[in-house]
């Protein structure tokens, strides 16, 4: 029960969130074509499809005091300010989409928004 009314008060609330996804150790060659007081080039093309339903899940949970079952996205999320990638939550037998959109990328680190669709997914 208070599950399903997590899922209805995200809905109900427009829910948007931001995150930010670090993609860990930097590598020689992205260090060597930066200069000092500079953030370095990174490598990072994407975000993997688990790190981004991952980091969704983890900011709905934090964001509402709920635990969201899964997440599950369609692919990886593109590493390119606008870019989007479809998902899908699940709790307690319920559905809803999920929209994760690039608003920042700075060296290896990516912004992005996660907003809950206006309604549940059919069953």
């Amino acid at each position: 029960m208070a599950a399903t009314l997590i899922l209805a008060a995200l809905i109900a609330s427009g829910c948007s969130v931001t995150s930010t996804w670090h993609a860990g150790t930097i590598t020689p060659e992205t260090t060597a074509n930066s200069s000092v007081g500079t953030p370095p080039i990174s490598s990072v093309r994407q975000v993997p499809k688990e790190q981004a339903a991952k980091i969704a899940a983890q900011r709905l949970d934090a964001q509402f005091g709920g635990k969201v079952d899964s997440v599950i996205c369609d692919g990886p999320l593109d590493a390119t300010v606008g870019a989007t990638q479809r998902c899908v939550m699940s709790e307690a037998g319920q559905k809803a989409g999920l929209t994760l959109t690039v608003t920042k990328v700075e060296g290896d680190k990516v912004d992005f928004r996660v907003k809950v669709d206006d309604q549940p997914l059919p069953e």
